[in-house]
C-alpha cells in the first residue's frame, strides 16, 4: 500500500530553489506538457463535463460547488473563457447532456520503438483518430494496443493545501509535513503508493497522492472525506500513464528521428479534444 514517500527539498529560502534537481525534473515534464496548449484546455473541458453530469446535469456555478471549484481553477490555469463558457452552453442547449462524450485512449508505437499515447476526451473518436494518424505518420507510426506495453498506469489525486505556504518550508520542514500528511492517510487506511511534491496548471506547489489505477476513484473519494481533518483540500483525480523507460533522442545519434519526433509533437498541438500525451522518449531541446 505504501512506499517510501520521494521529497522535494527546498534551501531556507521563501523561494523555490530554482537549481534544485528534483525542482527542475517537476518544471520540466510540467513545461513540456504546458507545449500542447489544446491538453490542459480539454482536462478541465472534461472535469466541467464530469461535475455538470454527476449532479443532475447542474450547471448553474451558484448551485454546484464542484463546477465553480472546477472553473476556478480552470481561470488560474489561463484556459480562455470562452472555452469554459462552451461547456455550459452545450449543457443549455442539452447538447452535452444528449451527446455521448467518453474518455479514449489511442496507444500509438512508432520506429525505433518510440511509443505515444494520446488521452481524449470527444464525442467524435473518429474525427480525432484521423487527427492522430496524421501527426504519427512523421514517426511512422500507427495505433497498436502493445504501446500500452512500455507503460504504466497509475492513480493521481491532487490535493492543495489550505493554509501552509509550501514555497516558505526549508528542508526539514517539508520533509516534516509531507511525513505527517502520509502517517495521516495510513492511520485512515487511505490505498495509496506515495506522496509527493506536484506544480499544478497555475504553478502552485501542491500535493500528489500516488495510488494503484484502479483505486483511484476510492481513493479520491476517502481523500475527500478526510480533507478537513489534514488541511487539504481535495481537487482532482486522474489516471496516467508513465513510461517504463525513456528513449533519449539526440542530433548526434538520429537526428532524421528526432526531426520526426518534434514534428509529431507539434502536429499533435492541432488535434481536436486532446486531454494528455504521454511518450517514452525525450527529444534534445
Amino acid at each position: 500500500m505504501f512506499k517510501q514517500t520521494n521529497t522535494l527539498l527546498f534551501k531556507n529560502s521563501s523561494k523555490l530553489t530554482a537549481g534544485h534537481a528534483k525542482w527542475q525534473n517537476i518544471m520540466h515534464r510540467k513545461s513540456a506538457q504546458d507545449k500542447l496548449k489544446g491538453a490542459a484546455s480539454m482536462k478541465y473541458v472534461q472535469m466541467m463535463t464530469m461535475a455538470i453530469k454527476e449532479n443532475n446535469n447542474d450547471f448553474n456555478v451558484s448551485s454546484n460547488t464542484e463546477l465553480k471549484s472546477v472553473m476556478e481553477r480552470a481561470a488560474q490555469a489561463n484556459v480562455p473563457k470562452k472555452i469554459l463558457l462552451n461547456v455550459i452552453d452545450k449543457f443549455k442547449n442539452k447538447d452535452a447532456a444528449k451527446s455521448e462524450y467518453k474518455q479514449y485512449i489511442f496507444p500509438v508505437i512508432g520506429k525505433n520503438g518510440i511509443s505515444i499515447i494520446y488521452d481524449i476526451f470527444t464525442d467524435n473518436p473518429l474525427s480525432v483518430r484521423s487527427g492522430i494518424s496524421t501527426a504519427v505518420k512523421n514517426l511512422e507510426g500507427s495505433v497498436n494496443p502493445q504501446a500500452l506495453h512500455f507503460f504504466e498506469k497509475q492513480g493521481e489525486i491532487i490535493m492543495e493545501c489550505n493554509k501552509k505556504n509550501l514555497e516558505d518550508m526549508d528542508d526539514d520542514q517539508s520533509n516534516e509535513f509531507l511525513e505527517d500528511i502520509t502517517m495521516a492517510l495510513i492511520e485512515k487506511d487511505i490505498e495509496f503508493e506515495d506522496v509527493e511534491y506536484a506544480v499544478q496548471d497555475n504553478n502552485v506547489l501542491s500535493l500528489k497522492v500516488i495510488c494503484k489505477d484502479d483505486s483511484v476513484h476510492k481513493t479520491f473519494k476517502s481523500l475527500k472525506e478526510m480533507q478537513d481533518d489534514i488541511d487539504c483540500k481535495v481537487l482532482s483525480s486522474d489516471v496516467i500513464y508513465k513510461a517504463s523507460n525513456t528513449i533519449n533522442i539526440n542530433q548526434d545519434e538520429n537526428s532524421s528521428l528526432l526531426k520526426g519526433a518534434r514534428r509529431c509533437l507539434k502536429a499533435s498541438e492541432d488535434i481536436p479534444d486532446l486531454k494528455a500525451l504521454y511518450v517514452n522518449f525525450k527529444v534534445e531541446e
